[in-house]
């Protein structure tokens, strides 16, 4: 069978020279369907910020790129406990007040922006 041609199967880049095929979900006998969960990397990999004022859509963004990569996502105060170097994103809200700088973040391959007015968020 062909990976691509599986519709719950998703093949993308995650780095240079790196592709990984993410199946979205399992096929269950009584024709459900179970979604596969999140894991960290099995290396480390150079994370992506996610950068948004609150209630831009942070949390959707969140769930959109572990469905899309099937990696976990950290925060910027690391509540998983497992810091960043096997993580696909850090979402932050930082330079705002409770939002936190990143140390050692030259290892952060780009970012995710997320922008809304502030005013309608």
């Amino acid at each position: 069978e062909e990976v691509q041609n599986h519709p719950s199967t998703l093949q993308i880049r995650i780095a240079k020279k790196e592709n990984i095929t993410r199946h979205l979900s399992t096929a269950l006998p009584d024709g459900g369907c179970k979604v596969t969960p999140q894991k960290f990397a099995e290396k480390d990999i150079s994370p992506t910020y996610q950068a948004s004022f609150p209630g831009s859509g942070a949390r959707m963004t969140w769930n959109l790129v572990i469905a899309l990569t099937g990696i976990a996502i950290n925060d910027d105060h690391n509540h998983a406990g497992v810091g960043y170097d096997r993580v696909v994103a850090v979402k932050t809200h930082y330079p705002l007040d409770y939002g936190r700088y990143v140390e050692d973040d030259q290892k952060f391959r780009g970012a995710i922006l997320l922008l809304r007015n502030p005013m309608t968020a």
